[in-house]
């Protein structure tokens, strides 16, 4: 829906000047950031690209920058630059990143179909080289395609089973991202009490690893489960919360979403003016970024709101 003495640090910068990064290292830094700050990992991913690296480095600081296009809402850029990265490697990790980049970046945009595709051809050679974490995350994906065409007990099946990965690695970040979809499908099949757990212990993981994106869905989450139960002032704290991060973070897909869900619950409470204000903003932010369910969402709202 974030003090040394000054004098010391002085100190010890004319102790040791400083060293320039190299583009592994700053790809390396960039990619603990990607789903986390995803402006700060582009600033670093450009440096990276003007350090000159080799073909193999150069093909991944693409795809990352892919990867923050498709976090930020950019979904054509993010399909394109993944494209053609794509038809020019030879490496199976850069594939296997490239086709669930496209799979996300597809799905958000309304291809279902190609979402799939892309998926599924990821998850094969995640599993082949018996990368779980990965082949985990790829599942996360292909349960939300389901949750989006209302296969909440398939959702479910692939939720569970990357949960189960994440458990096995201890892996607190892909923990979080499973709590928060198998909440949206607990709050999908109206077991709206269940949800609210999942998406508080997504709040509480989140923030133990400093993911403002994380943080700011499970606070919108959180605000829509507030709404369902009619707990209005709690629903418009967690909204706002939550939007305040993606305007910091320039995450205007999450922005759109974030607008709709704020609409909605001034459209609930009969005020209409501001409802009208906040579904022009993210029917902005919907377009900016071609992501066809927000803005198909704004419209169906502004139907409840002429009626």
């Amino acid at each position: 829906m974030k003090i040394f003495s000054i004098q010391l640090l002085l100190l010890l910068l004319l102790a040791h000047p400083l060293k320039a990064q190299s583009a592994i290292e700053l790809n390396r830094d960039a990619e603990q950031l990607l789903t986390s700050h995803p402006e700060k990992a582009k600033t670093l991913l450009q440096k990276a690209i003007r350090n000159k690296p080799d073909k193999n480095l150069e093909q991944k600081i693409k795809l990352n920058l892919a990867i923050v296009d498709r976090m930020q809402g950019n979904f054509n850029q993010a399909i394109n630059a993944s494209t053609a990265i794509l038809s020019n490697t030879s490496s199976n990790e850069i594939k296997a990143s490239a086709h669930n980049n496209l799979g996300s970046s597809y799905n958000r945009t309304g291809n279902k179909e190609k979402a799939l595709e892309h998926y599924i051809a990821a998850l094969k050679i995640y599993e082949k080289h018996k990368l779980s974490r990965e082949a985990a995350t790829v599942e996360n994906n292909i349960g939300l395609m389901y949750q989006n065409l209302e296969d909440f007990d398939k959702a479910l099946e692939f939720h569970t089973s990357a949960i189960k990965k994440f458990t096995n690695l201890n892996d607190q970040k892909g923990l979080a991202t499973s709590n928060n979809l198998i909440g949206i499908v607990l709050a999908n099949q109206g077991d709206l009490e269940g949800a609210l757990r999942r998406f508080k212990k997504t709040y509480e993981l989140e923030k133990k690893e400093n993911n403002a994106v994380g943080i700011s869905e499970a606070l919108n989450n959180i605000g829509g489960v507030y709404h369902y139960l009619n707990e209005l002032d709690s629903a418009f704290l967690y909204f706002n919360k939550s939007l305040a991060i993606d305007r910091i973070n320039h995450d205007y897909s999450n922005l759109a979403d974030g607008y709709n869900n704020l609409a909605e619950l001034h459209l609930s409470t009969g005020k209409y003016k501001i409802a009208s204000h906040l579904l022009d903003s993210s029917i902005y932010f919907a377009k900016k970024t071609n992501y066809h369910q927000a803005y198909l969402q704004a419209l169906k709202m502004y139907i409840l709101l002429y009626e």
